[in-house]
């Protein structure tokens, strides 16, 4: 945090933390020169992303709940 607060480094992207989710506590939520992302990235198969994409579609069409999705609560 000294280190991006003392702007010896521009700025972060975090997805990984010592403890997840990260607490709504964590200085890094407000620290201007943060970004805080999701533990989701990585490369993606065009085929799997269609494949996802339909079967949330399904879901959906059924009312059934969806996969991957964010939850306000948790801040994921």
């Amino acid at each position: 945090m000294l280190c991006l607060r003392e702007k010896w480094i521009s700025g972060a992207i975090l997805d990984v933390f010592e403890v997840e989710p990260l607490p709504k506590s964590s200085a890094l939520w407000t620290t201007p020169n943060v970004i805080v992302t999701p533990h989701m990235s990585g490369p993606s198969r065009p085929e799997e992303v269609v494949k996802s994409f339909m079967t949330n579609f399904e879901k959906y069409l059924a009312g059934e709940p969806l996969m991957h999705t964010f939850s306000f609560e948790s801040g994921y």
